[in-house]
């Protein structure tokens, strides 16, 4: 019975040692890899969403687009003229919605006030026209680019 499992050991060690073996080891662990990469992609994407349905009081339903609203905040940011609102995306969190909105400010802008302003007023203003707060619980910016102040000559 020893001679078997020292057999069955020389054979193991025997497969280390060869760089077959190694070479199959690691493409099998790259295919893993890939395919850990690829759920994780999908399941990025679908966190991603493109609406928000809104509930009626009086048992109807309405839906709003992420062009809807795009349009909606831009209208909003309008006011400010240090920030250009360049797009607008609604991802899915535990606790609710969070709205990302990518935007482009002027170099010299503070940019921490008037985002902080524009993020109250999109708040109020979806609470007051919308009814859609309760859904959005946070309201996030990315800035995409600082734009050069032009100076005049």
């Amino acid at each position: 019975m020893e001679e078997t499992s020292c057999k069955v050991c020389d054979y193991a060690l025997a497969a280390l040692q060869n760089s077959q073996f190694w070479t199959g080891a690691l493409a099998g662990f790259v295919v893993a890899l890939l395919i850990c990469l690829i759920w994780k992609c999908i399941s990025f994407r679908s966190a991603q969403r493109k609406e928000i349905v809104v509930e009626d009081s009086e048992k109807g339903t309405f839906t709003i687009t992420n062009g809807a609203l795009m349009a909606f905040v831009r209208n909003i940011a309008d006011s400010f003229e240090q920030v250009d609102v360049v797009g607008l995306r609604l991802v899915e969190r535990r606790d609710g919605l969070a709205m990302v909105i990518n935007v482009k400010a002027s170099a010299d802008a503070e940019i921490i006030k008037y985002l902080g302003q524009l993020r109250e007023k999109i708040s109020s203003e979806m609470n007051a026209k919308l009814g859609i707060v309760e859904q959005v619980k946070a309201i996030n910016f990315e800035t995409q680019e600082l734009v050069p102040v032009e100076k005049e000559a």
